[in-house]
């Protein structure tokens, strides 16, 4: 991975800048980056055929795609080949579109990179959890920052390889962290909130799905109900016993990742845009020279949280704010977007979720009228239906 710990000294006025920021902001047709760009986009960013420093992990992965012990971290140097499109690769992989790889060298190793997720894809199917592949959704913006359209990018098999090469490193580090140190910065998900779990049993009874309160407080306990979710034709149960969970956590301890099902998740692939995988870098460094290291602070890690909530805020305002510019001209019209109703309140106010341009509303049933007949049961939400924007907001 790239290195920028090879360039900032832990405790420089750099590093002090890179914490307080603590992430990279991603917002709409640009980002503020944690580091300086020379260094984000220039002297750390892996460019073809440009010699970097890196710190590397090898690892052995099995044939059912678990991944063995004799995990080995060490600094590098490394000049990369080529830059590669997500959907070149998806399309050579799939046999389809003109772009081939630019030697055999490259192909064989996009060829071993699939097998490897596929391979890995099935184990953490089975003995994890995977997420359901859902598309991200991109603004289109002009000169003037208007929204010409939003963009629907599904993920493809090229995604999926980069997700499953990076959740194996990120597993890989919070294995030899913990081994080795018994610290370092871990994302820590503990499922559901002990205070909630015979509700959650309770509501699930009513429909057809029985848990133990206690059982599923456990990593297997969690992850064979999220299975049994999965299978549902629906995600209506999905939906309704999220407000059950508790909130994911940055922590200096290791612990579990229910929402991975994972024993322990420690991410060090982004250093450039994360402090805690800056941190992470340093902490496997020590380790590689056997030197002493002292254990994060407290406060990084509660500086990381509030700062994460802190940009997730800012990125859902700023996507609101350009979701109501792009429907604005829409009111009065015929044009039409394919919605979801993710649930409905006892008062009838409904959830909308707008599958074409990813917006959420929460509208009363007198201030909506569905291209479908409302005729929706609760025990059906979700459902996808039409829906066609009939005013402005008077703001």
């Amino acid at each position: 991975m790239p290195n920028p710990t090879a360039w900032i000294a832990e405790g420089s006025k750099l590093d002090d800048a890179a914490k307080i920021r603590a992430f990279t902001n991603y917002l709409p047709g640009f980002n503020i980056p944690m580091l300086p760009r020379e260094l984000s986009d220039d002297l750390c960013s892996l460019r073809p055929n440009e010699v970097r420093p890196v710190l590397a992990c090898r690892m052995t992965i099995a044939a059912d795609g678990a991944i063995e012990d004799d995990i080995e971290f060490f600094a590098a140097t490394i000049e990369s080949k080529a830059k590669l499109a997500y959907d070149n690769v998806s399309d050579w992989l799939e046999n389809t579109g003109s772009w081939k790889p630019e030697s055999d060298a490259i192909a064989a190793q996009i060829r071993l990179l699939h097998r490897i997720c596929l391979n890995r894809g099935e184990w953490r199917k089975t003995h994890a959890l995977v997420f359901k592949d859902r598309p991200d959704y991109r603004f289109v913006l002009g000169e003037k920052g208007e929204v010409l359209d939003i963009v629907a990018e599904p993920r493809r098999i090229a995604n999926r390889i980069v997700e499953e090469a990076m959740i194996s490193a990120n597993i890989c580090a919070a294995r030899v962290l913990r081994d080795k140190l018994g610290f370092g910065i871990y994302n820590v998900h503990t499922g559901f909130d002990p205070a909630n779990t015979e509700a959650l049993a309770a509501l699930l009874k009513t429909h057809d799905v029985h848990v133990d309160p206690e059982e599923v407080l456990t990593l297997p306990g969690f992850c064979k109900l999220r299975r049994e979710l999965d299978a549902q034709p629906s995600g209506f149960l999905d939906s309704r016993i999220r407000r059950f969970q508790s909130f994911a956590e940055i922590s200096t301890e290791p612990g579990p990742h229910f929402g991975l099902g994972l024993e322990a998740y420690a991410t060090w692939t982004s250093p450039i845009r994360k402090y805690g995988d800056m941190v992470n870098h340093r902490l496997l460094k020590a380790i590689i020279k056997g030197a002493t290291i002292a254990r994060p602070q407290e406060d990084t890690t509660l500086q990381m949280a509030d700062r994460r909530r802190l940009n997730r805020m800012a990125e859902r305002d700023v996507g609101d704010w350009l979701y109501a510019r792009f429907l604005q001209d829409k009111a009065g019209t015929d044009t039409r977007f394919a919605a979801e109703i993710i649930d409905i309140s006892r008062g009838g106010c409904a959830s909308v979720w707008s599958i074409t341009v990813l917006s959420r509303l929460f509208l009363r049933r007198s201030c909506m009228r569905f291209v479908t007949k409302w005729s929706v049961a609760r025990k059906t939400v979700p459902c996808k239906l039409k829906v066609k924007q009939f005013t402005k907001s008077p703001t």
